[in-house]
C-alpha cells in the first residue's frame, strides 16, 4: 500500500508542485517593477513601434473606471511590455512600474483625444474587410463573413484595418503628421 501511495504521490504531486512553483516564479519576473519609482499616472501607452508615452486625460478617465471582468468594453491592458494583442500589436496600456528601465516616457500631445470606434466606424471596417452586411430597421447592422472570401484573407485585411487604424492614433498623439 505504500509503494502505491508513494509512486501516486512521484507520479501526480511532484510534477503538480513543480509547475506551481514555476507559474508563481514565472508571476513574480513578469509583474516586477522594471523602473524606479517616479511620479505621473499609473498606465502609460505603449506604441507599435515599442515607445512608449503618457496618457491623454480621457485615457486616464476611462482607465479610472471599474468595469467588470467579462466587460468586452473594458481596456486592453498588457501582462508586460513585451505581449501583443489579438492583431499582434505591442500596442497597448502599460503599468508604467512595467516599462523597461531604458525607455524614455514621451509626453502626449495636450490636443489629443483619443477615438473610440462608432457603429458606423464598424460598419465601414466590416465592408472593408469584404464582410456581408446586412441592415436591419432599427439602423443596426450584422455583419457576416462571406463564404466565398478565404478566412484568413478576410482576418489579414481586417487586421491591417485596424493596425493602420492604430498607428494613425498613436501619430496623432505624438502629434505626428502621417
Amino acid at each position: 500500500m505504500s509503494f502505491i501511495f508513494t509512486l501516486i504521490l512521484v507520479l501526480v504531486a511532484v510534477p503538480i508542485g513543480a509547475l506551481a512553483l514555476f507559474i508563481a516564479y514565472r508571476l513574480c519576473w513578469v509583474g516586477r517593477s522594471r523602473r524606479p519609482t517616479e511620479s505621473g499616472f499609473e498606465y502609460v501607452y505603449v506604441n507599435q513601434d515599442g515607445s512608449v508615452r503618457e496618457l491623454a486625460e480621457d485615457e486616464r478617465s476611462y482607465l479610472s473606471q471599474d468595469f467588470d471582468p467579462c466587460d468586452g468594453g473594458r481596456p486592453y491592458v498588457k501582462s508586460h511590455y513585451q505581449a501583443r494583442d489579438g492583431w499582434e500589436s505591442l500596442s497597448g496600456f502599460l503599468l508604467r512600474r512595467q516599462v523597461p528601465a531604458g525607455l524614455q516616457i514621451e509626453p502626449v500631445d495636450p490636443d489629443y483625444r483619443a477615438s473610440s470606434l462608432t457603429p458606423e466606424d464598424l460598419r465601414q471596417i466590416h465592408e472593408q474587410s469584404g464582410d456581408v452586411i446586412t441592415g436591419n430597421a432599427d439602423g443596426s447592422f450584422m455583419a457576416s463573413k462571406d463564404p466565398e472570401l478565404d478566412p484568413v484573407q478576410s482576418f489579414e485585411r481586417m487586421k491591417k484595418i485596424m493596425l493602420d487604424r492604430q498607428a494613425r492614433d498613436e501619430n496623432e498623439a505624438r502629434n505626428l503628421k502621417p
